[in-house]
């Protein structure tokens, strides 16, 4: 079954599924993933960046959500880059150190503790990678990958469970798969894969290299992931919460959907003169149209551009309406004892600024599916069309406070509450 987390139907994946059909192709456990509709694939753009890493996640957490549900063999994740495709043996062994050790630091903010069965320490010989709360083995892919059943036009990482391993020996199964696979790669390379030339046991494998021979190479040694290793410039705002921060004249704010379906409340005050704020009414006067995206300024109360977005993979982000509070949980659902809000969470966010509650303005609300009858008038509130991963990114044009929040309100985000990532870049 296809879901908003896979892209099974893009052309890389159909070229990877012709890969793995192929007669040489060493793998039995590939071919029975695909054989059976256990095979699923992201397709991200660059291995050598964190772009897709909020993408990559919830694909995981879903392959371990289906596992758990029905412990069916070969379950398989697979994820494609479309570039470089031209990386040497140590250079991809890096860079797929960098992005294990990425997508490990956005694991753990986004809640998941490690496989309690393995170790995260590298130096253990029972170390392993995890993810979405389940031990990975992973396997590197790439056009100038020394053996051939690793060799493919462009990088890719494939994520099999450890615990697809486990299944295997109690059905005493392990060992005909491995000595199938063996021989089938001495035939295609002329010579057995070192890497798996002794038996090992499932908890001792973290990483399968492409390389012939030789040891791990000093990039990779450096990039063994840590689950306490917070490297990454991104950062992740807890489900109903909010915060505030300085961007820059001439930095780009790039705002998140790491699991899809979440709105974030947005608000800009000059930082020169924190009476200059962001202005619904300026920007939807000069824009003449509600929903705003790529090539839009977002304008202040002094008519002058604060933020352009400069990328959208959205395109529906509204001023329509204001960031919901006690007094909205109360009047629209009739709360007795009422959450604060995205206003409560902004008041207290930017209170450091010296910014009050009243200065708080109707925010800019992105990725809100709020459609508008043009005959009536009416609105209704709808779950927002962001899936995971999806994000835009604003261009600041003066130095700014900027106020950010995961939405509170419950029916704005499809009726449930969920993280907002953000990076600051330049």
């Amino acid at each position: 079954m296809v879901t908003a987390y896979f892209d099974n139907d893009h052309p890389l994946a159909d070229r990877f599924r012709t890969h793995i059909r192929s007669a040489s192709f060493p793998c039995v456990g590939a071919k029975s993933a695909l054989a059976s509709g256990q095979m699923d694939f992201v397709i991200a753009r660059d291995i050598a960046s964190a772009w897709d890493d909020l993408r990559v996640l919830p694909a995981l957490g879903e392959t371990v959500s289906r596992y758990r549900s029905d412990r069916a063999l070969f379950r398989t994740l697979v994820v494609l880059f479309e570039g470089p495709d031209d990386l040497d043996e140590p250079t991809f062994e890096g860079l797929l150190w960098e992005r294990i050790q990425s997508l490990t630091d956005k694991d753990s903010w986004l809640g998941y503790a490690p496989d309690p069965t393995i170790s995260t320490d590298p130096d253990d010989p029972h170390f392993s990678l995890s993810f979405a709360g389940e031990a990975f083995f992973v396997v590197g892919i790439h056009p100038g990958a020394s053996r051939p059943a690793r060799r493919f036009p462009i990088p890719g990482l494939i994520f099999n469970l450890h615990d697809q391993f486990t299944v295997l020996r109690e059905q005493g199964r392990y060992e005909k798969i491995r000595s199938a696979i063996l021989s089938r790669d001495e035939a295609l390379a002329g010579d057995i894969n070192p890497a798996m030339a002794k038996p090992a046991k499932p908890a001792n494998i973290a990483v399968g290299r492409s390389r012939t021979t030789g040891p791990a190479p000093s990039s990779e040694r450096k990039h063994r992931p840590l689950p306490d290793s917070l490297n990454s410039d991104t950062l992740t705002i807890a489900p109903r919460t909010g915060t505030a921060f300085v961007v820059k004249a001439g930095q780009t704010l790039t705002v998140i959907d790491p699991t899809g379906g979440q709105v974030a409340d947005l608000l800009a005050y000059s930082q020169e003169d924190i009476g200059e704020v962001l202005s619904s009414g300026r920007t939807l006067d000069y824009a003449s149209r509600l929903y705003l995206t790529t090539g839009d300024p977002l304008y202040s109360n002094r008519s002058r551009v604060m933020l352009d977005i400069v990328a959208d993979t959205v395109g529906r982000h509204d001023f329509l309406l204001t960031p919901c509070s006690k007094d909205t949980f109360r009047i629209i659902y009739g709360d007795t004892d009422p959450h604060r809000g995205c206003f409560g969470n902004l008041a207290e966010a930017l209170a450091p600024y010296g910014i009050v509650p009243d200065a708080i303005p109707t925010a800019f609300n992105c990725f809100m599916n709020v459609p508008v009858d043009g005959a009536t008038g009416t609105f209704t509130v709808e779950p927002p069309l962001s899936k995971a991963g999806d994000r835009i990114s604003f261009l600041a044009k003066m130095d700014l406070i900027v106020g950010l929040t995961a939405c509170s309100a419950l029916q704005s985000n499809g009726g449930s509450f969920k993280p907002i990532s953000y990076c600051i870049e330049g």
